[in-house]
């Protein structure tokens, strides 16, 4: 019984496996494996990983271009089920601005920093202290 069972689950189930994605979803389903992160791997896009959730999350991308869902739908699914993380491009929101400006703040800060020390020891060294000045007085009346 349980073999029928078995069998019948797989011949209703067979038709949603065997359904071929057409040009234009086949490059759907490309871009977005290259855009989606496998989550055993260190930084390896699912399409080129060979691990098996990769091979997972591959067919659950096939799955869902099959039914319909949008490249946004698929990558909000991802990251709904992964976090942010998954995706190799992540989307810009209020909670990544800072990621996403931290660099540009930083460099700026650093040329700020960078000019006012270079600023500041040019200063330091074109004025003499006191001591200095009377140092270079004497000298030169030694000189004289």
């Amino acid at each position: 019984m349980k073999k029928l069972i078995i069998a019948f689950l797989i011949f209703i189930a067979s038709p949603v496996f065997a359904q071929e994605l057409n040009p234009k979803q086949e490059e759907r389903y490309n871009a977005l494996g290259r855009e989606i992160r496998c989550v055993v791997c260190q930084s390896e896009p699912v399409a080129t990983s060979s691990a098996k959730i990769a091979i997972d999350m591959r067919d659950v991308i096939k799955e869902r271009i099959l039914a319909g869902d949008s490249d946004t739908q698929i990558r909000k699914y991802f990251a709904e089920h992964y976090g942010e993380y998954v995706l190799l491009r992540p989307q810009v929101n209020k909670v990544t601005y800072l990621l996403w400006l931290a660099p540009i703040f930083l460099l700026v800060f650093g040329v700020f920093f960078a000019m006012k020390n270079v600023t500041n020891k040019k200063l330091e060294e074109e004025t003499l202290s006191d001591e200095e000045l009377k140092q270079a007085e004497a000298i030169i009346k030694e000189l004289e």
